[in-house]
């Protein structure tokens, strides 16, 4: 009779962790590795390494100091990708107005594979034991290929931004009475804007993708988000509603 009182208390403790581990986003690691970012292989082949930052980052020679990066550019220019610019929504259009990214901005790192580029080859230092960066290929699993960089998948957004959240400028809510104060947004560590041109406070890709996955919290959310998208707590951290 004990034994099956013990039986029965393991099953309901089970039954509570599984209830607890389904409440929790998709992809629940914690970090990059074991994530979509992490294009390494467990058991390397031919061309192929176990090591993750590589498609990255080098400690040395790297082509930009920040950060570190090891990729050569994309064949698409910071001034061809052509970003949302809607005239009725958005107020804190840059001035001069202008499309395209600064050159300097840092979601033009996330735009060298979110664009379609290749991503096979395409490193330039660090080698792995074995292998060339030339012939280097990237994790995808069966689809899509090296050759082909991230193909078909939604994550390609290509170079015509035009739908999709604005990036690359200066956040100023002085012009905006529906977002959060720029004072708040940055006490709270949630969501940081970076520099551009020499002047601080950009809100780019990384500002609302956390791109090696969350470092605060026991798992990542989908897509890299920094917040839950429960409640639209994500949008809620900038927009008031």
């Amino acid at each position: 009779m004990k034994r099956r009182i013990l039986m029965a208390m393991a099953a309901l403790a089970l039954m509570g962790m599984a209830s607890s581990s389904g409440a929790a986003p998709s992809g629940s690691v914690k970090g990059i590795k074991g994530s979509p970012h992490d294009l390494s292989f467990t058991t390397p082949g031919a061309n192929q390494t176990d090591q993750v930052c590589v498609f990255c980052h080098t400690p040395h020679n790297a082509v930009q100091a920040v950060p570190l990066w090891n990729r050569n550019a994309s064949t698409n220019t910071a001034g061809s990708f052509q970003l949302y610019t809607s005239s009725q929504t958005f107020d804190m259009k840059p001035n001069p107005s202008r499309n395209g990214f600064t050159s300097d901005s840092i979601s033009l790192f996330c735009m060298s594979c979110h664009d379609g580029s290749a991503l096979g080859g395409s490193m330039i230092g660090a080698e792995p034991a074995g292998v060339t960066n030339a012939a280097l290929i990237p994790n995808f699993g069966a689809s899509p290929t090296a050759a082909t960089g991230i193909g078909a998948k939604s994550t390609n957004f290509s170079t015509d931004l035009t739908k999709s959240h604005p990036v690359n400028f200066v956040y100023d809510s002085t012009k905006d009475a529906g977002i959060v104060a720029n004072a708040t947004l940055l006490a709270g560590k949630k969501f940081p804007l970076f520099k551009a041109l020499g002047v601080a406070n950009n809100l780019e890709c990384a500002s609302c993708h956390a791109v090696h996955g969350q470092t605060n919290t026991t798992y990542n959310y989908p897509k890299f988000l920094r917040s839950t998208m429960a409640g639209s707590a994500l949008c809620l951290g900038c927009h008031i509603k």
